[in-house]
């Protein structure tokens, strides 16, 4: 059993929004620690992976393992529903048939039930890793950024180098570099 609740149903909206072009279907795993999406892309070039610990939402309520296997273009569709100040509140059984979205505001509530699919798809886990630099911007800013970019090139090379990150790009029309400076060598800002 699940009752998860966002107090903004804008947070998980833009969250599928974010990766909706980039997958077709999605296990949204829901345990005592919270919610977690992992997905391979289409063509198994990159992983999807987003976790939302239960401290996150308003409230949340979660018995054993749930998982929701849902088409990503449905529930994209599905959100489209949500207006600005909405809540949001899914609520599913152990051994889910279907997914009840809640969207309410005020004493307006509209209820939705999306069916589950079965999705083959084992769990993917990131290892812990040490990096020698963390790169922190805006995700507004970086997708201005790869579409400046793209107009000139297909690829996007980032390099770091002391206090210096720069994102290259070279296609058959020319090629681009935008560059940010730190005031540190092992964590940008921008």
């Amino acid at each position: 059993m699940v009752d998860a609740f966002f107090e903004k149903a804008s947070i998980f909206k833009d969250l599928i929004n974010s990766f909706k072009d980039l997958i077709e279907d999605v296990n949204l795993i829901f345990d005592e620690t919270g919610m977690k999406i992992t997905s391979l892309d289409t063509s198994h070039v990159s992983i999807i992976y987003a976790v939302i610990p239960k401290n996150d939402f308003t409230s949340y309520k979660c018995k054993g393992t749930v998982v929701l296997g849902l088409k990503i273009g449905s529930i994209s569709l599905l959100m489209k529903c949500s207006k600005s100040g909405d809540s949001l509140r899914m609520k599913a059984k152990s051994d889910p048939g279907d997914v009840e979205i809640i969207f309410e505001q005020g004493s307006k509530t509209s209820t939705y039930t999306l069916k589950v699919m079965d999705i083959d798809c084992e769990t993917l886990e990131i290892p812990e890793t040490v990096y020698d630099c963390i790169v922190t911007m805006p995700s507004a800013e970086y997708s201005i950024l790869c579409q400046k970019l793209n107009i000139l090139g297909d690829c996007t090379t980032i390099t770091i180098k002391k206090k210096l990150i720069t994102f290259f790009t070279k296609g058959d029309m020319g090629e681009g570099t935008l560059g940010f400076k730190s005031d540190k060598k092992e964590v940008f800002i921008i």
